[in-house]
């Protein structure tokens, strides 16, 4: 299976809300990293398997996932990146925060040393501002 397949796996995964898929396919010290945006906890660097539970577990708390379409991959070596777009409602305000965004993934031996997005982090901030 090529790199780009394992990320499609993992997004099927996460899809289907099968953490433990997602676990599997991660090196122990994983780095998973999210831009850091203001008033949104589950933003930042979140290092190990335990710091990816806790980031999806805190996903839930923050937003309602209306869509997350993974449209384009392109891989170059070890790395795939994946430009996509989804649509989230922010819990505490009922905001929509609908934007394009870039996920590259890292890999290590068949699996994901680390993952990075890039979004645009003022539609979050605003879709959290009271």
């Amino acid at each position: 299976m090529n790199n780009i397949d394992l990320v499609k796996q993992i997004y099927g995964c996460f899809g289907k809300g099968d953490t433990q898929g997602v676990l599997d396919m991660l090196t122990d010290d994983v780095d998973w990293i999210i831009p850091v945006i203001q008033n949104y906890p589950p933003s930042g660097t979140h290092h190990g398997k335990q710091a990816v539970i806790d980031f999806f577990g805190s996903l839930g708390k923050f937003v309602d996932i209306i869509s997350f379409e993974p449209e384009n991959f392109f891989s170059d070596g070890d790395t795939v990146f994946v430009k996509g777009s989804y649509e989230f409602k922010a819990k505490s305000t009922g905001n929509l925060i609908s934007c394009d965004w870039v996920e590259v993934f890292t890999f290590d031996k068949g699996k994901i040393k680390s993952y990075e997005e890039y979004t645009d982090t003022a539609a979050f901030q605003n879709a959290f501002a009271k």
